[in-house]
């Protein structure tokens, strides 16, 4: 025999809600009070966990050389190395465009490390870029940029610099992002980047719901 339970809400002893449901909305416990799961918490089917639920590092496999145009900076690869580790669905990237796996609120960290083989002095700088539409338009998000000062008798020794965006991506068939490199008098200005270890690097994490 099944026995149902039917009650807009259930209170303690006290009469304080325990369980309240206001049209479609249900409220589990109230304000100041800590409300334990044993078991696993779940949406749709999919079980709930705590913490971040997607992060990914990618890499430059090789130098990316740079020229007084913006252009994109092409030739990332993701962190493979003995010891790395990515959570979730995977960013997907072709031509230095990326694609997102999911909508959210997305946390990206860029670290640069840039160098030159001129002895010139010059200045680079790397934008982060959204796009809503495909890749139809690009919108500036972030702009790192560097200047170099030689000694006029060796090339300028590297330097490294960081960056960070939040991002709303609420459209994973249209939202982009990019990388866009530039530099301002040197010809051999490049962007470092290796196979076999990270050297410069993005860092996507899904930090929450769109």
């Amino acid at each position: 025999m099944t026995s149902i339970l039917k009650a807009d809400t259930i209170q303690d002893t006290d009469g304080n809600n325990i369980i309240n449901e206001s049209g479609n909305t249900i409220t589990i416990g109230a304000s100041g009070d800590t409300t334990n799961i044993i078991g696993t918490l779940q949406n749709n089917g999919s079980a709930l966990i705590g913490g971040i639920t997607m992060a990914q590092q990618w890499r430059l496999s090789a130098n990316f050389t740079c020229n007084n145009n913006s252009q994109t900076v092409t030739g990332w690869e993701a962190a493979d190395q003995t010891g790395s580790v990515s959570i979730g669905s995977a960013m997907t990237e072709s031509s230095g465009v990326f694609t997102f796996p999911q909508t959210g609120i997305y946390e990206i960290h860029q670290t640069m490390v840039f160098g030159s083989t001129d002895s010139a002095d010059t200045n680079v700088s790397s934008v982060m870029q959204l796009s809503t539409n495909s890749g139809g338009a690009y919108t500036d998000q972030s702009l790192l940029w560097i200047g170099f000062e030689s000694d006029g008798s060796s090339p300028p020794s590297r330097q490294t610099a960081h960056q960070n965006i939040l991002l709303d991506v609420t459209n994973i068939s249209t939202d982009r992002f990019r990388v866009q490199g530039s530099n301002g008098d040197a010809t051999n200005a490049f962007f470092e980047g290796n196979t076999n270890y990270n050297v410069t690097t993005l860092l996507f994490k899904r930090i929450g719901d769109t």
